[in-house]
């Protein structure tokens, strides 16, 4: 199983380990290596990415977005809208759970929650299927409370 690392983790609060992209092996076609992994790979949807350009973030050194004033901005609640319909998982909430937890804590949260039950690797969240396994997995609501 991939080791999640602080580094995996977007500044919108996205765990970048759960995108099919990142499941890639590296060198595969459509390989991402996550929002802070410098490896010059950088895909066209993170150049984009409305919170890796944030004037707010850059400007103030911040690494999430919660670190801001202004959290949750309306782009963070619309990008949160998403990920709740897609996955039943937000953004906003992994990000109260890192300010809170810390990111170590975060991530043995999310290796329980994303763990496939048959075979043990990373759930895709998007799709909400095990890539490795190919085992569909019901969407559920699961608050780290």
């Amino acid at each position: 199983m991939k080791k999640l690392q602080a580094d995996l983790i977007a500044p919108c609060g996205f765990n970048c380990a759960l995108c099919a992209a990142n499941q890639k092996k590296e060198g595969e076609k459509g390989y991402c290596s996550g929002c802070y992994v410098a490896d010059g790979k950088e895909k066209a949807h993170c150049s984009k990415c409305a919170f890796n350009r944030c004037p707010v973030l850059k400007d103030n050194g911040y690494r999430f977005c919660y670190e801001c004033d202004k959290f949750p901005c309306r782009k963070l609640e619309l990008h949160d809208e998403k990920y709740i319909k897609c996955a039943n998982a937000s953004v906003i909430e992994n990000l109260k759970y890192i300010k809170q937890h810390g990111v170590d804590a975060f991530f043995e949260v999310e290796t329980i929650r994303w763990k496939c039950r048959k075979c043990g690797e990373l759930i895709c969240m998007p799709k909400n299927r095990c890539l490795h396994c190919n085992r569909l997995v019901p969407k559920k609501k699961e608050n780290y409370e």
